[in-house]
Parts: structure tokens; sequence; C-alpha cells
């Protein structure tokens, strides 16, 4: 099986070949826009000479304009596009993160990093096949500065706007395996409120939804946080009974782990949210199926 690092140096050449290609067009035009697209599932910082630098997260994108030189023809946009190498990429999925909320979020992903979403703004992560205990959620209030350090009221990742890290709960979280062509051939993925709730959700497919396994996907779409139970409530969100008072009964542990019957906790978000995950044993209703190689759409306040 080819290394990680393998595929990063074949990456490596195709940019390369990329950009040549992108300057023998621009010694042809009369002014030429380049934009570099960061599509792989992790961060990149391209240089270029003449340009600079910048950082990239994933789904980000970053501009060159060329002023002109010798040239014949005009307007031409070249687009360099930073892609993942072709590996497994008909089972890969696209997960497209869209904000719907009245304010603005900062989704976190493991793996993705995590960025800024004003309401209507949407943000694409290419994930790999066969990434397993993935997972993305909705971080609010937070405030960070021009190098990506800060914090936020719910969800915080140890102070990053890119995360490397979960986030801290009470908060909504999408979680996902993928399958590959070679092994399980399924995708795995639901929504949880076992670190108790802050943001309303939906995960849906986008694509093969008639052969998912009931073509459709978990949604989360009522406001718990106004209805949270009092001894629940904290800023922002709405806790879990085992993240508030730990224990084994709530938290499913010692002579609970494997008979973890609900309580009247776990209840009460499952008659708010039937299909999300109200406590670490509500497997039954709570996991949905989509053949690999689906696209999916995770929506906040859908």
């Amino acid at each position: 099986m080819e290394s990680s690092i393998s595929r990063r140096r074949r990456v490596d050449i195709a940019l390369v070949s990329l950009l040549l290609l992108a300057a023998a067009a621009a010694a042809a035009v009369d002014a030429a826009t380049i934009t570099m697209v960061n599509r792989c599932s992790y961060t990149v910082w391209p240089g270029a000479l003449p340009g600079g630098g910048v950082r990239l997260d994933p789904g980000q994108s970053w501009s060159i304009s060329q002023q002109k030189k010798q040239l014949t023809m005009a307007n031409t946009r070249v687009v360099v596009v930073l892609l993942l190498a072709v590996v497994s990429s008909a089972d890969a999925a696209t997960i497209t993160v869209v904000n719907r909320c009245r304010y603005t979020v900062w989704p976190g992903a493991l793996p993705g990093g995590g960025v800024r979403l004003d309401p209507g703004q949407s943000w694409t992560l290419n994930v790999a096949a066969g990434t397993k205990a993935a997972r993305i959620w909705p971080r609010t209030g937070c405030t960070f500065d021009g190098a990506g350090h800060g914090r936020c009221l719910t969800g915080d990742c140890r102070n990053a706007l890119s995360c490397a890290v979960s986030g801290a709960p009470p908060t909504t979280l999408a979680e996902y395996t993928l399958g590959t062509a070679g092994g399980d051939a399924t995708d795995y993925f639901d929504l949880s409120l076992i670190d108790g709730f802050n943001v309303p959700m939906s995960f849906q497919p986008t694509s093969n939804a008639a052969r998912c396994g009931r073509r459709r996907g978990p949604s989360c779409g009522v406001d718990i946080t106004a209805q949270c139970p009092p001894e629940l409530k904290v800023a922002g969100g709405c806790d879990s009974a085992c993240g508030k008072f730990g224990g084994d009964v709530y938290c499913c542990r010692g002579k609970y782990e494997h008979e973890c019957p609900p309580t009247k906790y776990s209840k009460f978000f499952k008659d708010k949210c039937p299909d999300a995950y109200s406590y670490a044993k509500d497997d039954r209703s709570s996991i949905f199926t989509c053949p690999a190689g689906t696209n999916y759409q995770i929506i906040m306040c859908p």
C-alpha cells in the first residue's frame, strides 16, 4: 500500500507541473489571475514567486493577479487546484458544511481543522476513503486573532481556529466513518447529543440517497437549549447528564457498561431529536448508512 509520504510527494510533483503550466499560460496573455484552491483534507501553505505565500485551510483559496508582460491575449483566468493524490478517489466523500443559522458559527472538524462561517456561507471538506471516527461540530461565541488563536463559548478546541483536538462539550456532533471499495463498502454516520447540544444540525446524503439504508440521514432541528432542564443549562448550550453529573448510570460505565438503560435526561434529548444519539448505548435508532462514495451535507440550523 502506498504510504502517505509517497502520496504527498506525488501531490507536490503534480502541483509543480500545474504551476509551470500556469506560468506558461500567463506569459501568453495580457493579464492573468491565478487562483490556488486547497481541496486537500489538510492545511497547506502555498508559496509563489512572485506573490509570496499564505496559509490555506481545506476549502480555502488564494488569488494572485499578474500584470502585463509581453502579451497577445487578454482576460485569461488560470486556476491551479491543489489536489489530493487520486487514491481511492472513487470512494472519497465531499462533505459540505452550510451555516443557515442567523448567527456566525465556527465549525470544527477532525480531520479538517476549522473555519468561520457567517450566515449563508459554506465550507467543503474532501475526505479520504477509509477515514474512521471522524467528527464535525459547531462552535459558538468565538473570538480569534489574525494568527487563529482565541477561544469559543461552546465547542472550543484548545483555543485554536483550526482544530487538532475535539471540541469541549456541550456541543452537537456529526460523526462518520467512511467505507472503502476494497473493504467495508459502507459509510456509517450519525448525529450525537452524548456531549450535549449547542446548535441544531442535520446530516444528509446528497448523492446515492436511494441506496442509503433509510434513504436519508439524521436531523435535529429543535433548539434544545431553549427547552433545556435548568440543572443541565450552561452558557450557550445544554449539557448532557454524563457531562454535568458524571456517574456510572449516566455515563454507561462500571456495571452499566454493557446494559445501560435510558435515564430521564437521555429520554428528554431523544424526545426532542429522535434521530440522534441521546446516550452512549442508543445505537439501534441512531446509526445511518450509505454506500461508500456518497457525498454529504451538514446544515447548521436546518
